[in-house]
């Protein structure tokens, strides 16, 4: 189960179904280019924080 998508078991947790949701809604589903094209967003600069 190590190598599935979902080892933790956490595929249909409701807080992650919530989360998803609501990141699709802001974000999209996905980049379909490199950051150079698609821009900084939110998220890149909270990752890279510190």
């Amino acid at each position: 189960m190590f190598g599935s998508n979902s080892y933790l078991g956490l595929t249909n947790h409701p807080k992650i179904k919530e989360a998803s949701k609501k990141a699709i809604d802001k974000y999209g589903s996905g980049c379909a280019g490199s950051r150079f094209l698609n821009g900084t967003l939110d998220i890149h600069v909270e990752l890279e924080k510190d």
